[in-house]
């Protein structure tokens, strides 16, 4: 068997790493260093990491989303679970760059499947579900305070996803999995604010569509959505609005029963507007990676995992150079992984292995490319950071 041991002075092991390790009967041994079986994947020592919520008894973090602003402040939103007992409590939380701490409020009492975007003016939008599936909810804070309403009565569940446009106007996909009345209805929502109203469409007709879902928009303010179509073969879907019609696609469509290629999927929009999409194969645990080059759809498995976490996702964002980074949980290891597409293909890293954290990430690129990931210590049942930045690192204070 050949084994890639890749050397790192880390004072922690993974986990499934050392015992297979261990298994092998190896006795490979680095003096104040650690061996880790990693495969293609090298854990990176330029990765700093905070303690965004420690939850103080809480239990916050599960549902979290991550946005840097044009000003370099880095904005979160997230669901504290325990929080108001038993709906849990929707927080929003600030830092501005080269402050210690960060500062933390309240946005609505309930809060789950959370999505944020900011605008031009830095002010955070965010759109999120209800335990009580009360209907789409956002909020936005205007300078002041916080503006929140219900734009779909509907029974909301599951994932949504806000962009805002150069305009400032929000634009949500989401799943509308009940009808006010009570009945199934299962299909792709899309709600948009042109200034003065709010306007909702079925984006997909058809049944079990969207359960998992993600909007992205060019430069023109069109929407881009890839999604789940939930029948026996769970297929990648993928849904642009050219200004007058939907236009519908398919980039991975499997061919037998039970397959599923569609959970957790990311898409975003390169400055060629091209999309691009991320999702789990949960048959053959693999990360996947969808193109556009203009004619076809292009795939790709960036990773294989150990095993995964049904209501997980994947966070994808592309540089100025129209490269994907993403971020992604392995449940099989408890950790959380980030790859970078290069010209060569693609680099994989470690971000974070202490214990087990990675779940539902949320991935933002600054003004100089460089990442924040925001993700879930199942562990602690907090809320951690991790970014990489070339000046010093920040003496941060967690303070509620």
């Amino acid at each position: 068997m050949n084994v890639d041991v890749q050397v790192s002075c880390h004072p922690h092991i993974v986990r499934a790493d050392y015992r297979f390790l261990q298994r092998l009967g190896s006795k490979l041994l680095v003096l104040s260093c650690v061996l880790l079986v990693t495969g293609s994947i090298a854990v990176a020592q330029t990765w700093q990491h905070e303690m965004l919520d420690s939850g103080s008894d809480h239990d916050v973090g599960q549902f979290s989303a991550l946005a840097i602003d044009r000003d370099g402040n880095l904005h979160a939103a997230y669901w504290d679970a325990t929080g108001n007992a038993p709906r849990g409590q929707l927080w929003y939380t600030f830092r501005a760059p080269g402050d210690k701490q960060w500062s933390r409020m309240v946005v609505d009492g309930d809060g789950t499947f959370v999505s944020m975007a900011v605008d031009g003016s830095d002010h955070p939008h965010i759109a999120y579900s209800s335990k009580r599936e009360t209907g789409l909810h956002y909020a936005h804070f205007d300078g002041k305070k916080w503006q929140k309403q219900i734009i779909d009565p509907g029974k909301v569940n599951y994932y949504n996803q806000i962009q805002v446009d150069a305009n400032g106007h929000p634009r949500i996909s989401y799943y509308l999995y009940h009808m006010p009345t009570g009945e199934y209805w299962l299909r792709l929502k899309y709600a948009y604010f042109d200034g003065k109203s709010w306007y909702i469409q079925t984006a997909d007709p058809r049944k079990w569509t969207g359960k998992m879902n993600s909007l992205a928009l060019d430069a023109e303010g069109n929407p881009y959505i890839s999604y789940s179509y939930l029948t026996t073969t769970h297929d990648l879907f993928f849904a642009h609005y050219d200004g007058t019609h939907w236009q519908y696609g398919a980039p991975d469509l499997t061919t037998n029963e039970n397959t599923l290629v569609s959970y957790g999927n990311c898409i975003a929009v390169d400055s060629k507007g091209h999309p691009h999409i991320v999702y789990f194969d949960n048959t053959k645990n693999n990360v996947k990676y969808a193109s556009w080059d203009g004619t076809r759809w292009i795939l790709e498995v960036v990773d294989h995992l150990v095993s995964l976490n049904e209501l997980d996702h994947i966070s994808l964002r592309m540089d100025h150079q129209d490269h994907a980074h993403i971020a992604y949980y392995d449940a099989g290891l408890g950790i959380l992984k980030y790859a970078v597409r290069e010209a060569s293909g693609w680099r994989k890293e470690v971000v974070d292995h202490e214990g087990n954290v990675g779940l539902r990430p949320s991935l933002t690129l600054d003004a100089h490319d460089q990442p924040y990931i925001s993700y879930y210590d199942l562990t602690n049942h907090a809320l951690r950071l991790a970014y990489r930045h070339a000046g010093p690192e920040p003496v941060v204070a967690d303070k509620r």
